[in-house]
């Protein structure tokens, strides 16, 4: 699981670049690792370094690092609570030189570089637990076939019936946004990066037009969907009206926000397959 390790040297990297590192990377020769976070700063890449005279410099700029480099050590796996398709580990830097020619993008531009990875390394995230969730929905099935309670299996509970359904819908509308996502990449939109974190308002633009071109049987969900969308555009409209600039600040408003954008987007995935 190296989506976020190579995809900065396929966005950003030179000709060059490109032939030197990513044939070794396809091959499974070498792996490769994207470094952002620091100590007590989080995802902040923001950490004054001082140079000899004392100064500092108000950019930051993305580099191709090698082990072979020296100087280049890394910690052991972390244990997480999960996404373990990933390992996540420590990687320290002590005095490392880095030749000129492995400049990543544009000098002084490597926020740009680096939210661009990122943007793009969210799409791995959803596909990667499409399969966690549907090896879940196997067991919990083996499970409830299986287990006799009250002289009749697990199955034939109402209760247990409707967590398996969850279960089953939700892992669809997951694996509907993975395919539309994907889609859309491979047809070379670039404006995916808000989709990519499930939370772009813009949606609403697309799906608005949707219950026109639904399949007849799917309209009466397609004319629910419409107003969801109608009616989130209203909300969003009236928050920025209320709180302006000062949304940014208003945590519980946007969780709502966000959690209304999520399920818009997973239902027009779901009635878009």
């Amino acid at each position: 699981f190296q989506s976020i390790g190579y995809k900065g040297i396929l966005l950003f990297g030179t000709e060059e670049q490109k032939q030197k590192y990513l044939p070794d990377l396809a091959a499974g020769n070498k792996f490769a690792a994207f470094c952002l976070t620091e100590p007590s700063s989080g995802s902040d890449a923001n950490t004054p370094v001082k140079l000899p005279d004392g100064s500092t410099k108000n950019k930051v700029s993305a580099f191709i690092v090698e082990r072979a480099f020296g100087g280049v050590t890394s910690g052991p796996q972390e244990k997480k609570m999960g996404i373990k398709g990933s390992n996540t580990a420590e990687v320290h830097f002590d005095n490392v030189k880095v030749p000129v020619e492995n400049l990543l993008g544009v000098e002084g531009e490597g926020f740009k570089v680096a939210m661009n990875i990122l943007n793009n390394g969210r799409f791995g995230i959803p596909a990667s637990c499409t399969g966690s969730m549907k090896y879940c929905i196997q067991k919990t099935v083996d499970h409830v076939t299986s287990r006799v309670q009250f002289g009749q299996t697990l199955q034939e509970f109402f209760n247990v019936q409707e967590k398996l359904t969850n279960m089953v819908a939700r892992h669809y509308a997951t694996e509907s946004i993975v395919y539309l996502l994907a889609a859309n990449m491979d047809r070379g939109i670039q404006d995916y990066q808000l989709e990519a974190a499930i939370g772009k308002v813009a949606a609403g633009s697309t799906g608005a037009d949707f219950a026109a071109v639904v399949d007849p049987a799917l309209s009466d969900s397609a004319k629910k969907l419409d107003d969801c969308i109608k009616q989130f555009g209203k909300t969003v409209e009236n928050l920025l009206i209320k709180y302006k600039k000062g949304i940014v600040d208003r945590q519980y408003e946007l969780i709502r926000v966000a959690d209304a954008a999520i399920d818009i987007y997973s239902m027009i995935a779901t009635l878009s397959r």
